[in-house]
């Protein structure tokens, strides 16, 4: 698909301008192409007081649709109607209200911030800003933990001494950076990734700057008995000195959200939800989950209707949520945290028969494993033919990540970034609107709702 495609096309909307000269609206770059009859429109989001969000594709047209300057294309424009608006909740907007918007710039990834307009009536000037953390569409994450938190975060596992093959310290440092550049405040990590070193690189980079971070840690592998299937926390007072031994490493006073690791209720989960409970009143948590895929074991942390936030594996090639786990967790207003939106790197759609992976990379078992080597044959044909579906402006991993953040239950994605060039790519996903009608459509040709295999067993 096209560039006009990647143009976003949406319902007409007449965008009235106190002064449409303040546009820099780039020129037609080949005015002798033949042009897509939705090439002169521009994407709106809408960020509305209810923090859902709206997209809009606006014709270039100034006030009683006079050019605006500097644009070469086609001069027309619908009027609204309170129908041609649609937003992720199905939410229409109040015909006269006001709302913030921020304007996509064709061809470039600048957005321009914020207009003040009118639905059905006049706009106000536009603020234009620079400020990358403008640009990232931001979420509640669930109804309780009065917590606002990037569409697009970072997960830390790969880092040195996890299960990710080799990595490097300064590296991990260079994406935490990158990714707070362009505007990322959500951070997810765990006490046994890298036995506690994720947690520790983490609290360097936050280090006088606190406040600039949104901190997701989980705990209970750690000492887990597998032969008796129940982790060490068998006291309040333990589990409490397990979060802050996290604290130590994240160099804290808090954590803004903690979750269990154990993806299955063990003899301990009573415990360890009251652990939980008992660090939220004393401020050393703000938001409490669980990291699970199983409804069952969501239920029982959810049991007294105060489970704020779960973690689940979801991607195009895992859809396994939406059966039953995600609408649950619409309907008990639980922020959805996805892992995996990438599936473990199938889909950046880097990888082909010929793929590799070091001895210490868990990965190495798609290769030498028959069974696993033959899924992951599969999952590079799922793979190949997504690729006709992706604009020609976005990688396949920014396309995976508007997949996933484009289902209204998830808060935020947390893909892994080795390095400040991926952290980049991925971060620029937060600004881009959901998945069109069409693409959605393809997606589901490929995988339906629903369907799909969990990539990773939680």
């Amino acid at each position: 698909m096209g560039q006009s495609h990647a143009r976003h096309r949406r319902l007409n909307l007449l965008w009235q301008l106190q002064d449409p000269s303040r546009l820099p609206f780039e020129e037609d770059p080949s005015p002798s192409q033949p042009r897509h009859p939705h090439d002169d429109q521009v994407v709106i989001q809408s960020r509305h007081p209810d923090r859902h969000r709206h997209s809009h594709a606006v014709n270039r047209s100034g006030p009683d649709q006079q050019p605006v300057p500097g644009w070469s294309g086609p001069q027309t424009a619908e009027p609204l109607t309170e129908g041609n608006c649609r937003c992720e909740k199905s939410r229409p907007p109040v015909t006269g209200s006001e709302f913030d918007h921020e304007i996509k710039v064709p061809g470039t990834n600048a957005w321009w911030n914020q207009a003040r307009c009118r639905l059905l009536g006049l706009a106000g000037p536009l603020i234009t800003s620079s400020a990358m953390d403008e640009q990232l569409t931001r979420r509640p994450l669930g109804v309780r933990s009065g917590l606002e938190v990037t569409t697009v975060g970072t997960g830390l596992w790969s880092v040195a001494g996890s299960e990710w093959g080799p990595a490097d310290d300064a590296a991990t440092l260079d994406a935490i950076e990158a990714s707070l550049d362009i505007g990322v405040n959500f951070f997810d990590t765990a006490d046994v990734y890298g036995g506690g070193h994720s947690e520790e690189l983490l609290g360097r980079a936050m280090k006088g700057r606190r406040g600039q971070f949104v901190v997701a840690t989980k705990i209970g592998w750690v000492g887990f008995d597998g032969d008796a299937g129940r982790s060490q926390y068998d006291t309040v007072d333990k589990l409490v000195a397990g979060v802050e031994e996290s604290l130590r490493r994240l160099g804290t006073d808090h954590v803004d959200v903690i979750q269990c690791h154990i993806f299955f209720t063990e003899p301990n989960t009573p415990v360890v939800i009251e652990g939980f409970r008992r660090l939220k009143e004393a401020g050393k948590v703000r938001a409490w989950g669980v990291s699970t895929g199983d409804l069952d074991c969501l239920r029982a942390f959810n049991s007294d209707g105060d489970c704020d936030v779960l973690q689940i594996d979801y991607s195009i090639l895992n859809r396994t949520p939406e059966q039953d786990i995600l609408p649950y967790c619409l309907e008990s207003g639980i922020g959805v945290i996805a892992r995996g939106p990438l599936a473990m790197g199938l889909l950046t759609g880097k990888y082909d028969e010929a793929a590799s992976f070091p001895d210490d990379d868990f990965r190495r078992n798609w290769i030498d494993d028959p069974d696993q080597n033959q899924q992951f044959l599969l999952d590079l044909d799922t793979v190949a033919t997504l690729r006709g579906t992706v604009p020609a402006d976005q990688t396949m991993a920014q396309f995976a990540l508007r997949f996933a953040t484009s289902n209204p239950a998830v808060s935020t994605v947390i893909p892994g970034a080795r390095n400040a060039s991926q952290a980049t790519s991925n971060a620029q996903a937060g600004s881009m609107p959901p998945l069109l009608v069409e693409e959605r459509a393809a997606v589901d040709a490929l995988v339906p709702a629903g369907g799909g295999r969990k990539i990773w067993p939680a």
